[in-house]
């Protein structure tokens, strides 16, 4: 497992040379984006403002932000679940030429497919403060609405810089390899072997009298 700090856009090469379980920080310019910037890529044909093609990197996230003396500071950045966007991204990885997709859990096995074709890896976050990303914001570069009265904030599209963003783990690389998979597929091999040595049957089910008496 390699711990390093990569420079947003991402270059095919960075994306190629990570393995599942890296640890990455990022330095550079960034996006997020959430249910409203992926239904309106997608599926109403919207264009992408022009300035998210600075970079290849987007973050899922409802951000919360403050308007203060006429300026929005940003208050939270936590990444929210990339399976609720999963079915908007193997279109949105071709169109944006994505290199990193920035959240938590898993994606599917048909976006990695795309990912493996395309060099695109996703990275989860791993412990640390919630304010950890806020820190590690340097500015708000623009700020994109997406709603039709362009003032629901957790859904904006914000364009950020930067630096020693994360730490994030690598959960799913470009090669095909999927952390969560691995770790499901080792537990597997675990208790199969514990069952083995204490003579349960791999199908054994807590009976209904059993259940009780365990709660």
């Amino acid at each position: 497992m390699a711990e390093l700090t990569l420079k947003a856009p991402l270059s095919e090469s960075d994306t190629r040379g990570l393995a599942a379980g890296d640890i990455v920080y990022l330095d550079g310019v960034i996006y997020t984006g959430a249910k409203l910037f992926c239904e309106g890529l997608v599926n109403q044909g919207k264009t992408p403002p022009p300035d998210l093609s600075r970079t290849n990197v987007l973050l899922h996230v409802h951000p919360m932000m403050k308007k203060v003396r006429g300026e929005y500071k940003l208050l939270a950045l936590g990444p929210t679940s990339s399976i609720m966007y999963d079915a908007y991204m193997p279109p949105l990885i071709r169109q944006l030429k994505l290199r990193a997709i920035l959240g938590k859990t898993t994606l599917s096995e048909a976006t990695m497919k795309v990912m493996q074709e395309l060099g695109c890896v996703h990275l989860t976050r791993v412990g640390s403060p919630e304010n950890t990303l806020v820190e590690a914001t340097k500015s708000i570069i623009a700020i994109h609405f997406n709603d039709d009265k362009n003032d629901v904030e957790e859904e904006a599209t914000l364009l950020l810089d930067v630096a020693g963003f994360g730490p994030f783990i690598v959960d799913i690389d470009a090669h095909g390899h999927n952390l969560f998979r691995q770790m499901e597929e080792n537990i597997d091999k675990t208790m199969k072997a514990l069952y083995a040595r204490h003579g349960i049957r791999e199908n054994f089910e807590y009976s209904s009298a059993m259940s009780s008496r365990r709660s």
